[in-house]
């Protein structure tokens, strides 16, 4: 059962028991009780439920909900994830940056068959946890707590064991003068040790990202095969792109 099935048979379990235990949905689900507790933390963050101890009740709406605050590129990211996705095909091995365009890359990767995914984004390694056609690699090192990632020495002589066929980059600022730049240092360094064993970089980011330098620069324009953005992209980065002979794709081809 994928994970998106487990959360609605838990919502209908809930919704006609209006609480349940662990050991119970792990029974129902035949999944371990870390999965169980995992699917309750996001229907928790979806505001679906309360978590107690050992088990969930049903969250009872609000007389007055407050409003959430949207997301303005959420389905820009969502797009994103799909064209990355498009560029993997079964039987490969890949590398996933951290980040939120990267962890919405392996969620649209759960259908492929025989991927290995290198990743050091703990939030990438448990949304595959699932996915018995995938090989999730975590490479050891000290934990960016922000953002649950790796780094350090250790992740970097890890990787330099390993070679792959791509790797999905994300950052924090693109220019001409610059190229590829990230703002946390440590990141920094281990991101240049997975561009050190790709056959091909892509890079992912978001158009607010194109004109911006951030403190860390990982690379120049060059050191890309593609960039992958959305269709706001200034038109004078498609031009540049373009005249440097790097394919970029935007959501506009969707």
């Amino acid at each position: 059962m994928f994970a998106a099935q487990r959360l609605e048979k838990i919502k209908e379990i809930l919704l006609e028991k209006k609480q349940i235990d662990v050991v119970t949905l792990s029974s129902i689900l035949d999944v371990s009780e870390v999965t169980v507790r995992r699917d309750l933390e996001k229907l928790e963050g979806q505001g679906f439920l309360t978590k107690t101890h050992g088990g969930a009740i049903l969250k009872e709406p609000d007389a007055n909900p407050p409003q959430q605050e949207e997301d303005p590129l959420k389905e820009e990211r969502e797009q994103i994830g799909i064209i990355a996705s498009h560029m993997v095909d079964d039987n490969e091995a890949i590398l996933l940056g951290p980040g939120s365009l990267c962890l919405e890359i392996a969620r649209n990767l759960k259908d492929k068959n025989n991927l290995t995914i290198v990743t050091i984004d703990l939030n990438i390694a448990i949304e595959l946890a699932d996915c018995t056609n995938i090989n999730v690699i975590i490479p050891g090192g000290y934990l960016i707590g922000s953002n649950l990632s790796l780094y350090g020495d250790l992740t970097e002589k890890f990787l330099s064991d390993m070679f792959v066929n791509k790797a999905f980059i994300e950052v924090d600022g693109i220019s001409e003068d610059r190229g590829y730049t990230i703002n946390n240092a440590q990141q920094a360094s281990v991101t240049k040790a997975m561009m050190r064993i790709t056959k091909e970089v892509i890079i992912v980011a978001d158009y607010t990202k194109f004109g911006k330098i951030a403190f860390n620069q990982i690379g120049l324009i060059h050191n890309a095969g593609k960039i992958i953005t959305n269709d706001k992209v200034p038109i004078e980065f498609k031009k540049y792109f373009f005249d440097e002979e790097i394919p970029i794709f935007t959501t506009y081809q969707l």
